[in-house]
């Protein structure tokens, strides 16, 4: 343990002070004197590293996080000024946007703007139109006084952030989830009245909120107390006629849509029901546009006409392809729509009526962003990153064709002399499996090669490649990261999550510990080199990797883990993953969840490999009572010396919106751990 204290301390000292975070603010508490320019902290490198927030501390009362997509709006308001000549300074703009909707003077609110075109044209709009918007952020932070603890987040757009802050004076695993205002979607209820639809989530109800009266008089609009286990997302057409609601099952992909015309007075309309399949979509005038998969478990876009609203008559846009369709956008009046092929991205541009016009070309594969426009601009934003391509943003001009680089995350890292492979292996079953692998150029392929496998495999979601400035840590000291698309993400479509899910979970599990195979038979590296890494159903993938392939591996860091699966669905809101996992309640299910559920198959006197698990006391999702019980467990059963270690930290969840200093302290943690354990820097 001695060593990993010296190789914590080293790696405190590189990563408060050196190239790692690079201009990540002065000091390990990132506090931020006032006399800080908000450019100043724009300018920043905040986020070079993947997942990272900033905290703003004034006076130790006050703070604001950036999120990712807050810095890309302020990114794009800068460019919006300098490309405009906007008359005022970009310091005393958002000092306007600071003063003018008092957000400094209050305790636990955090801002998130998605759509930077809305925080801009505020600016450039009449007296009546700027009040109203100052007007809208007033009346939400009303609901600050009916709140008893956590935080409140203000949408200007569309946007979901859970930030939860533990503290040893609440009680444990508890919160008031009515702390946080889930969705907002402005719009007009009529000629001289403005409110905007609030969705409450503790009871999953959708409420009318009208500008200036008490928040306790609101009005209800939609609830479903008939499945406690139902959460709702809301749209308003861009003329603020139509209000479409979604309702999720738990975490499944299978939804129903509701809708109304607020022109009329009567109630709420099921559009689509049953539950079969996912929608998700957009609303221009009176035609939703909707991504789903039903008939077509690669996606599709289909259109319905919500004056004559009937599912049976809906119109395919654009029909299903051998890529993902993974989201789409309407700006300029056009389908900009995201593939991911191959799992990593492809967007393409159709018109309205699902005309194909041109494909976009990026520098090398990787990931793009969801576009950010309106549905009349003549220009959207992308962002654009792979594990050796710093995040970038793009402007794509609908009238010229032209793709124009306005920004690039200004890292301290060089990723060229770095190569990323994408290769192919078969999966127990011979199911061909894509993985990312990314090491120095030129490595010598001799099986002594520390190497980091990590995946996730659940969910539908997406491995898709990313930069960490993190990473480097690990490829500078002669690591290789790896990453393969396990069944059960969405990478290949709703069959290949399908195929890691339920009685098929299993699938996931070999698929990783194939990749493990394929790296140790190709000489990437050996069983004394290899580490593995997961966290929440990532922790699940590690946590059952080691306890049935003990012997492929010499380090496992298992964070937010879920391992009882037998009883999983007992705590905190895990019972909303029951579509995915399954319940032990149900005989049937039973039985494949024990099969594979980590903790229960635990052996005495097996030679385990050193083990790294974590948890938050705080967190709401994943009980840390899955690593508590697992480190108890393979404690006792273990027959090696290698250690087994269990960090619970009390004032963290589920790992969102951890300040800067801890997430350091987490990335020193588990370097310090993985060089200890393999050796690297002795």
């Amino acid at each position: 343990m001695g060593y990993m204290r010296v190789v914590k301390l080293i790696f405190l000292s590189v990563i408060i002070g050196g190239s790692f975070t690079h201009a990540w603010l002065a000091g390990s508490d990132l506090t931020v004197p006032v006399s800080f320019s908000f450019e100043d902290v724009i300018n920043t490198r905040i986020l070079s590293a993947r997942e990272i927030d900033t905290v703003i501390d004034r006076d130790d009362t006050t703070f604001v996080y950036l999120t990712k997509e807050l810095y890309r709006s302020v990114l794009f308001l800068r460019d919006y000024m300098h490309e405009y000549a906007f008359s005022k300074s970009f310091d005393q703009l958002l000092n306007t946007v600071q003063n003018g909707w008092k957000i400094f003077p209050y305790d636990d609110v955090v801002v998130a703007v998605q759509d930077a075109l809305d925080f801009f044209r505020a600016y450039q709009e009449d007296t009546k139109d700027k009040k109203q918007s100052y007007d809208v952020v007033k009346e939400l932070l009303k609901y600050k006084e009916l709140l008893s603890n956590g935080d409140v987040i203000i949408k200007v757009t569309l946007y979901e952030q859970n930030l939860t802050r533990g503290c040893r004076k609440r009680p444990r695993h508890k919160v008031n989830c009515n702390a946080m205002v889930k969705e907002i979607c402005t719009l007009s209820v009529d000629k001289d009245d403005k409110g905007f639809f609030i969705l409450l989530p503790t009871c999953e109800k959708v409420y009318l909120h009208k500008l200036g009266e008490n928040p306790e008089n609101d009005e209800l609009i939609f609830q479903r107390p008939d499945m406690k286990e139902l959460g709702f997302g809301m749209q308003i057409s861009n003329d603020d006629r139509y209000l479409v609601i979604y309702g999720y099952l738990g975490s499944s992909r299978k939804n129903e849509v509701y809708f109304k015309d607020l022109n009329n007075h009567g109630e709420i309309d099921t559009l689509i029901s049953g539950f079969n399949n996912y929608y998700e979509g957009d609303i221009i005038d009176s035609i939703l546009y909707l991504r789903t998969n039903e008939n077509a478990p690669n996606f599709k876009i289909i259109a319905i006409n919500l004056k004559n609203p009937n599912p049976d008559s809906a119109k395919e846009i654009i029909s299903e392809s051998d890529d993902m369709l993974s989201s789409f956008a309407i700006i300029n009046n056009m389908l900009v729509v995201k593939y991911l092929h191959n799992a990593h991205s492809r967007v393409k541009i159709f018109d309205i009526n699902g005309s194909f016009i041109k494909e976009l070309e990026f520098p090398t594969l990787g990931s793009v962003g969801k576009p950010t426009g309106r549905w009349k601009d003549d220009e959207m934003f992308l962002s654009f990153s792979s594990f050796t391509y710093p995040r970038t943003i793009y402007r794509y001009d609908f009238n010229t064709g032209v793709l124009t680089e306005i920004y690039r995350d200004p890292v301290k890292v060089d990723p060229s002399g770095y190569v990323t492979k994408q290769v192919w292996y078969n999966s127990k079953d011979g199911t061909p499996v894509s993985m990312f692998i990314v090491h120095k150029e030129g490595m010598n392929l001799n099986g002594n090669n520390p190497a980091l496998l990590t995946g996730y495999g659940g969910f539908t979601i997406n491995e898709t490649p990313y930069f960490s400035s993190s990473n480097y840590i690990w490829l500078e000291n002669g690591g290789i990261f790896c990453l393969p698309n396990l069944r059960g993400g969405g990478e290949y479509g709703e069959k290949w999550h399908r195929d890691g899910m339920l009685e098929n979970k299993q699938n996931v599990f070999d698929d990783f510990i194939a990749a493990a195979e394929w790296l140790i038979s190709q000489g990437y590296t050996s069983p004394e080199k290899l580490a593995i890494r997961g966290g929440s159903n990532g922790g699940l993938l590690v946590g059952a990797a080691l306890v049935q392939r003990p012997d492929l591996f010499k380090a496992v860091i298992c964070s937010v883990p879920l391992l009882d699966m037998v009883r999983y669905h007992k705590f905190l809101i895990a019972r909303y993953w029951i579509p995915e996992y399954g319940s032990s309640e149900d005989p049937e299910q039973f039985e494949y969840i024990y099969a594979y559920s980590p903790y229960h198959h635990v052996v005495k006197g097996t030679a385990y490999p050193a083990v790294f698990l974590k948890a938050g006391e705080s967190d709401m999702r994943v009980h840390p009572s899955h690593a508590r019980k697992m480190a108890a467990a393979l404690q006792n059963a273990t027959s090696s010396e290698a250690p087994i270690l269990l960090d619970i930290e009390r004032k963290t969840g589920h790992g969102q919106g951890q300040p800067i200093s801890m997430q350091i302290e987490k990335y020193a943690d588990n370097y310090a751990f993985l060089f200890w354990q393999l050796g690297i820097g002795k």
